[in-house]
C-alpha cells in the first residue's frame, strides 16, 4: 500500500519515522499523542500503568505509549518492532525519553575517558570479560558500580532494540573495542 492510500485509509505510520534522542523530537511527538492514537487498537497495557502496545489497523505498526517524565509525564507513542503481547507484558520496550537522558551522561563518560582493557578478569562473580584499567570490573560493571553511588545515572529499563541499541549496557564492549589502538 502506497503513503496516498495509507492516508486515505486513516494510517499515519509513515509519516513518523523512528524517534530521535532530541527532546525537541519527544516534546513534538508528545504534542503529537492524540493525532496518532486515534488511529491505533490497543493491544495490551502493561501492569505497570505507564506503558500500552497497540497496532495501526491498516499497516500492521506497532506502537509504544510511554510517559515522559522529564516532560511532566506527558504520554508519546513511539513505533516498535512487531512483538507477542505475553513477550511485551513480560518486558516493554525501554522508553526514548529515558535512554536520551542515559545516553547524554553515558556518551560524555564513555567519551571523556579512555578504557582500556587489562591482563586482569573482572571480578563480578560469573563475568569473564577483561577488567579496564584503573578498575578491577569490565567496562559494563565499572558503569554498574558507579551508579550504585549515583555518579551516573540508572540503565533505562526495558527490552533494547533497534535506534537505541546502541546504549545498551551489553554493547560497552564495542567502546573498547574501537579505543584499542
Amino acid at each position: 500500500m502506497d503513503d496516498q492510500n495509507r492516508d486515505q485509509a486513516g494510517c499515519p505510520c509513515h509519516q513518523y519515522g523512528a524517534l530521535e534522542l532530541q527532546r525537541e523530537a519527544i516534546t513534538r511527538r508528545a504534542g503529537e499523542y492524540k493525532k496518532i492514537a486515534t488511529r491505533l487498537v490497543v493491544l495490551g497495557k502493561h501492569p505497570d500503568g505507564e506503558h500500552v502496545l497497540m497496532k495501526c489497523p491498516v499497516c500492521n505498526q506497532c506502537w509504544q505509549r510511554s510517559s515522559a517524565w522529564n516532560w511532566g509525564a506527558k504520554p508519546y507513542l513511539f513505533g516498535v518492532p512487531a512483538i507477542e503481547l505475553s513477550d511485551w507484558l513480560e518486558l516493554p520496550f525501554v522508553d526514548p525519553d529515558e535512554v536520551l537522558i542515559f545516553a547524554a551522561s553515558i556518551d560524555r563518560f564513555l567519551t571523556i575517558q579512555k578504557f582500556v582493557a587489562s591482563t586482569n578478569s573482572c571480578r563480578k562473580e560469573g563475568c569473564s570479560k577483561h577488567a579496564i584499567k584503573g578498575s578491577v570490573f569490565c567496562l559494563k560493571h565499572h558503569v554498574e558500580s558507579l551508579q550504585r553511588i549515583h555518579t551516573l545515572p540508572q540503565t533505562p529499563s526495558g527490552r533494547w532494540w533497534g535506534p537505541y541499541e546502541r546504549f545498551n549496557p551489553d554493547r560497552f564492549d564495542d567502546v573498547l573495542e574501537k579505543q584499542q589502538p
